[in-house]
C-alpha cells in the first residue's frame, strides 16, 4: 500500500495543534506519537523528484542474539539539506578536509557558490591506505561483515585476533 504525501506533510503540525487545543498537560506522554508524526512529516516533505531520504528497516536491530528489537531509521541522502542551516545562520563558512577531492564537486553536492576555493598540495612520507581483504581467520572459520554474523563469537574472535596481529606489525 502507499500513502499520499500531502496529508503526511502536516502530521506533526496538526498533532501539535490538537494537543494544544485539548490542553494536554503532560506532553511527555505523547513523545513517541510526536516522533512518529515528525518522521512522517520529514518523509513527505521531500517526496518530489530525486529521493532525499531513504527508510532503513532492521527487523532485528538488537545486538543481543535472539532478542527482537526492530529499528526504523530515516537516512538523509542529500547532504545539502544538512548543511543548509549552517549557511543560513553564519555569514562565512570554511570547509576544510584532506579528502575533499575533486574540489569542485562539493559546491555542487552542497548547493552553494564558494567565494574562495583553494587546494593545497599535500605530501606524505608513507602510503596511508593499505587495503586488507580477509575471508578466513587463523582457525579457518569464515570471516564476514554480514549483519547476521555480527554476534557469532568465531567471527568476533577472528576479527580481534586479526587486529592484534596487525597492530603488532605496524609501528
Amino acid at each position: 500500500t502507499s500513502l499520499e504525501a500531502k496529508p503526511l506533510k502536516f502530521a506533526y503540525s496538526r498533532l501539535s495543534s490538537l494537543l494544544r487545543t485539548l490542553q494536554v498537560s503532560n506532553l511527555d506522554d505523547f513523545n513517541a506519537l510526536t516522533d512518529v508524526a515528525d518522521f512522517a512529516t520529514l518523509l513527505s516533505s521531500y517526496s518530489e523528484g530525486v529521493a532525499k531520504f531513504a527508510i532503513i528497516m532492521e527487523p532485528n536491530g538488537s545486538s543481543i542474539p535472539g532478542a527482537s528489537d526492530p529499528v526504523i531509521q530515516l537516512a538523509c541522502l542529500d547532504s545539502s539539506l544538512a548543511i543548509a542551516p549552517l549557511f543560513k545562520r553564519f555569514g562565512s563558512v570554511i570547509i576544510t578536509s584532506g579528502t575533499l577531492s575533486p574540489i569542485d564537486l562539493y559546491p555542487k553536492l552542497l548547493q552553494f557558490e564558494p567565494r574562495v576555493s583553494e587546494s593545497l598540495q599535500m605530501s606524505t612520507f608513507r602510503p596511508c591506505i593499505r587495503p586488507l581483504i580477509i575471508t578466513r581467520g587463523s582457525d579457518q572459520l569464515a570471516v564476514s561483515t554480514k549483519f547476521d554474523d555480527r554476534g557469532d563469537m568465531g567471527v568476533i574472535r577472528n576479527y580481534g585476533a586479526m587486529l592484534v596481529e596487525l597492530c603488532s606489525a605496524i609501528p
